[in-house]
Parts: structure tokens; sequence; C-alpha cells
């Protein structure tokens, strides 16, 4: 299983997210006409960490968006996202031993009147 779908499927299974978005999470865009409040993600870059015991470990940065109609929305869904994150690790998949917070903007688009929060989060993971 890869990074990407044990994210997705565990933020569907965190319940305060699931309040929100339901199965609303997608992997780098948000399928046209989709029904907000929904989060989209994607790997922003991955770095290798090598060490003497294990060599398959990386630094994976993750962008994590949560779109609303209103920016009351946008802050819930920020609140779930890292409450959720605070904890992520898998059962099964790739091995995550971490995620922090590295950034988090707010947004506001104008002319499609959607509010948006950004993330990017490292996540310290098995990539082998």
């Amino acid at each position: 299983m890869t990074l990407e779908a044990a994210l997705r499927m565990y933020l569907v299974s965190d319940s305060a997210v699931q309040a929100l978005v339901g199965e609303r999470v997608h992997t780098q865009t948000m399928p046209q006409g989709e029904v907000l409040p929904a989060i989209t993600f994607q790997r922003v870059s991955t770095v290798a960490v090598n060490s003497r015991a294990d060599n398959s470990f990386g630094q994976v940065r993750v962008q994590i968006d949560g779109w609303a109609d209103s920016d009351w929305e946008t802050k819930a869904l920020r609140a779930a996202i890292r409450s959720a994150m605070k904890g992520f690790k898998m059962a099964s998949g790739p091995r995550v031993s971490g995620a922090r917070l590295r950034d988090s903007r707010d947004l506001h688009d104008q002319e499609t009147r959607r509010w948006r929060v950004l993330m990017d989060y490292m996540i310290w993971c098995d990539e082998g």
C-alpha cells in the first residue's frame, strides 16, 4: 500500500474528519462539481533518510488542502485534520513514525468564492 492510499484511508476513518467531509478525500485534484467541504492532498517531495540501521525511511512532504464554502468551515477542517494527523500511524501498509505540521495558510479565491486551508506536513515513513 502506498503512503497516499494509507493517508486517504486514515483521514476517511477519522471520526471528526468524516463528520465534515464523509468520503470526499481526494489525491491530487478534486472532481469537478464536488460538494464541499472536501479534502485534497498530494505528495510534494520525498527525501531519503539514510542511516546504518535502515535506509528505507524517507521524509515525505505532503500538502493537505481543506476546501469549503465558508471561512468557519475551513477552520473546522483545519482543527479536524490537525487532530487526526497528530496520531498518524498505520496498522498496515507503510511504517509511519510520525507527522509534523510544517506550515498552514488560509486562502480565499474571489473568483470561485471558495475558502481553502493549505497545510504542509512532514511525514517520516518507510519508502522501501
